[in-house]
């Protein structure tokens, strides 16, 4: 009899730290689906920056390449100083640092659910995070090859606390390029092309790894009946 009542509390205990270890779990994976919905909605945004970001540098060079910038420098001088906007990348990542940090990924029992997450957060600081340095690289070498095109004393000054306000470039009044360096144009011209071209690379990394976190919340959202 006393080894029965030593087995059955065993049982018990046994039982209660499963159920315990089960509502932790479950809690981890609703913080990690957060996660993952905001990566989603940042994803998608990012995209269009992307987007946005390509066209003005296909903008700038088509501009130079017909001296359009000489018969509208206003609209180039906007071009370029939005051209050298940043938007960093970003990732939420808090619940699988605190899984990973804690050692209780082994909580995860859905088979390859473990494997899904490393596989999706080492893309992002192998791959995304390594690009995204790369493109900021070409960003700074766009900024100080631009100062050699442009002119700041065209800028409307009180226009920049505007910009600040509204999210966009200072005005311009009475600019003129008819006089730009030819050389320093087209060392501008091809730091744009430099630039454009890791754009595609960066695209598809982003969306490459949207279709991940998709895909992981979709499984998250069946296996743990998540609204």
């Amino acid at each position: 009899m006393l080894f029965l009542a030593v087995f059955c509390g065993f049982l018990a205990e046994n039982q209660r730290e499963h159920m315990v270890e089960h509502n932790r779990e479950k809690q981890y994976m609703r913080s990690l689906y957060r996660d993952l919905e905001k990566d989603t909605a940042f994803n998608r945004r990012f995209k269009n920056y992307l987007a946005r970001v390509y066209n003005r540098l296909d903008s700038i060079q088509n501009m130079i390449n017909s001296h359009q910038y000489i018969v509208d420098p206003i609209r180039f001088y906007s071009l370029a100083v939005s051209s050298r906007s940043i938007q960093y990348f970003e990732s939420h990542n808090s619940a699988y640092e605190q899984l990973k940090s804690s050692g209780n990924l082994r909580l995860i029992r859905k088979k390859g659910l473990a494997d899904s997450l490393v596989d999706y957060y080492s893309m992002i600081q192998e791959r995304v995070r390594n690009q995204e340095s790369r493109y900021m690289q070409a960003t700074a070498n766009i900024a100080t090859a631009m100062w050699d095109v442009l002119d700041s004393k065209y800028f409307i000054h009180d226009s920049i606390l505007e910009g600040m306000a509204r999210f966009g470039p200072p005005m311009v009044k009475n600019a003129t390029l008819e006089n730009v360096d030819e050389e320093k144009l087209l060392k501008y011209k091809n730091l744009c092309c430099e630039k454009m071209l890791m754009i595609p690379t960066l695209r598809n990394f982003v969306m490459q790894l949207n279709e991940k976190a998709t895909n992981l919340l979709l499984f998250l959202k069946d296996e743990y009946h998540f609204e």
